[in-house]
């Protein structure tokens, strides 16, 4: 064996052996899976509350057709209870087992809430997206028999907002009137009525998307005994959490908050794709917020103040960036900051993206064995003669 193909060959064992422990969301060759998605319904109310006797619809969009799907509350339902809130958790399932598929291809679906107009209940807006892998697979169709092959399901995918989730979450709320009249003031929930959103991105292709980011904000207002709930939101849930911030959560209906007051600033931890959410802010209230230095990122911002458009960036690594002062509006606020990765990892593929970069390393491997062994099998011959 020549020098050049040993090294062709050692190169190609230590990319196979680096890659065989990685694992995929799709079935293996030949293999029937029957596929479902759990569906995790969560209701809030007041500690206080009975539990209300009602039933929850989900429209599950898409073709083939699989119906919609329901489920039930009674006040005979197991339920927990944290600070002041009451939270019955139920589940049901999405199930792809029994579809007849006409043919191979990727076919998608989206799972809303249904609005039940109810003015007792806040609905959740979350949105899912399912995407089902269907292809031919082989079956087994007895000792008599040569083998056949079915159409089955061989990969799904679930997502919300763009990001991969294991399960669809919605959470709705329970604030009933008392005897004809308003009863405890319900905060504004910051799913659906947002007035200031403060979200984070990593970018690059080493960036870390599990890394928490400091951002320093500060609320301020004319009434300056004011206070304001801030929630961290996560793929259209709220998921506020210590890893957020240090200092002491409180919880209403709409899930954990963090409480602001005027004037005083507070350090809050976002990773990637979380965003902190007020809901309660007033026009004229003031803010700013500076995301911290990280000596591997570059800070970008994009932001909105009063439905009117603005963005900033640092020119290097190391460099924390504010948005300065700005005034809430009645229109669009939102901060939108960025930390993209600007350093390459010594040693080591530790990204998403590895595999794709192994994909491209065989297919280059490939390519420059196949040319290797037709130079030598041209020369073999040139010196047969």
């Amino acid at each position: 064996m020549t020098k050049q193909l040993r090294i062709i060959l050692a190169i190609a064992l230590a990319l196979i052996m680096g890659f065989a422990g990685a694992t995929f969301a799709f079935a293996d060759e030949g293999e029937t899976q029957a596929y479902s998605v759990e569906l995790i319904k969560t209701l809030n109310m007041d500690a206080e509350e009975d539990i209300p006797e009602v039933t929850f619809d989900f429209n599950v969009a898409g073709a083939p057709a699989i119906g919609n799907v329901s489920i039930s509350f009674s006040d005979a339902d197991d339920y927990g209870v944290e600070g002041d809130v009451k939270s019955v958790v139920k589940s049901a399932v999405v199930s792809f087992a029994d579809i007849e598929w006409p043919e191979a291809g990727i076919y998608a679906y989206t799972v809303t809430e249904i609005n039940g107009g109810d003015d007792d209940f806040v609905y959740s807006d979350a949105v899912y997206a399912i995407e089902v892998y269907v292809n031919y697979v082989e079956v087994d169709l007895g000792e008599e028999e040569e083998p056949g092959e079915e159409l089955a399901i061989v990969g799904l995918t679930v997502s919300a907002g763009g990001s991969k989730v294991t399960a669809m979450n919605f959470v709705n709320e329970y604030a009933p009137e008392d005897d004809g009249g308003p009863g405890d003031p319900v905060p504004p929930n910051p799913l659906t009525d947002a007035v200031l959103s403060i979200s984070n991105s990593i970018a690059g292709v080493f960036g870390n998307r599990s890394m928490f980011f400091p951002f320093n904000v500060l609320i301020d207002s004319d009434d300056d005994d004011a206070t304001f709930r801030a929630y961290v939101v996560e793929n259209g849930a709220v998921v506020t959490a210590a890893a957020n911030f240090g200092g002491g959560l409180g919880t209403d209906v709409h899930g954990d908050f963090i409480l602001f007051s005027a004037g005083t600033d507070l350090t809050v931890n976002l990773k990637h794709g979380q965003a902190l959410v007020f809901a309660d802010l007033e026009d004229g209230d003031e803010y700013t917020v500076i995301a911290g230095a990280n000596a591997n990122y570059i800070l970008s911002v994009a932001g909105v103040a009063d439905g009117v458009a603005w963005d900033d960036a640092n020119e290097n690594a190391g460099e924390a960036l504010s948005t300065g002062l700005l005034a809430i509006g009645e229109d669009e606020n939102s901060v939108a900051f960025t930390y993209t990765h600007v350093d390459i990892p010594p040693t080591g593929l530790t990204v998403q993206n590895a595999p794709y970069i192994g994909m491209i390393l065989f297919a280059v491997l490939g390519a420059g064995a196949a040319v290797y062994f037709a130079v030598t099998k041209t020369r073999r011959k040139a010196q047969s003669f």
